[in-house]
């Protein structure tokens, strides 16, 4: 049902689809929240209601989607804080929260991601400090975190960022950019992170 013209809200009367396995509803003119019903389905392995006007914020319950492998909310008007809950998406490789208008910080609970390759969390609004728990994301391929107000020291841990992806250059990407007021300890990159 992707790249439609489809209005309204997304149905929260979905219960005859409990085996359903994909989600497609990218590109549309959707409105309205998130139904929280959507953390209901186990089978659930694609997510995707980026490219909307969905609003609200991301339900908790969507961290009980434990074999979703792509999570994509990206390009919405969602609002509120990350979801602790989001660190229980023990399968996903491609998170994209980017271009929201959330608020608060980046959920340390994100570190827990062990197969996350894919981060994105650019112009999400976010702020506050970079978690060192991110440094645990040893599969990251790309860690997006540009043009948000993020503060404070990059963590000595980034340096471990990646250390295990296996991505086709064997490299790891950190975008930084924008207005964020970031700090280099003793005015350079943390070692680890010169390093890696």
């Amino acid at each position: 049902m992707s790249d439609n013209k489809l209005t309204g809200g997304i149905p929260t009367q979905l219960d005859n689809l409990s085996n359903l396995q994909g989600l497609g509803l990218q590109r549309n003119r959707l409105s309205g929240t998130i139904p929280t019903e959507l953390g209901g389905f186990a089978n659930l392995q694609h997510l995707f209601p980026y490219g909307n006007t969905l609003t609200g914020g991301i339900p908790t319950t969507l961290g009980n989607l434990s074999n979703v492998p792509w999570f994509y909310v990206s390009d919405n008007q969602l609002s509120g804080s990350i979801p602790t809950e989001l660190g229980g998406l023990s399968e996903v490789q491609r998170q994209y929260l980017s271009r929201n208008r959330l608020t608060g910080g980046i959920p340390t609970a994100l570190g827990n991601l062990a197969n996350l390759e894919w981060p994105w969390l650019d112009k999400a609004r976010v702020s506050g400090t970079i978690p060192a728990e991110l440094g645990q994301l040893s599969r990251v391929q790309v860690l997006a975190l540009s043009c948000n107000a993020l503060s404070g020291a990059l963590p000595n841990a980034l340096g471990d960022v990646g250390s295990g992806s296996t991505g086709a250059d064997g490299e790891t990407v950190l975008y930084l950019q924008g207005k964020s007021r970031l700090r280099f300890r003793t005015a350079h990159l943390p070692a680890s992170l010169a390093a890696a």
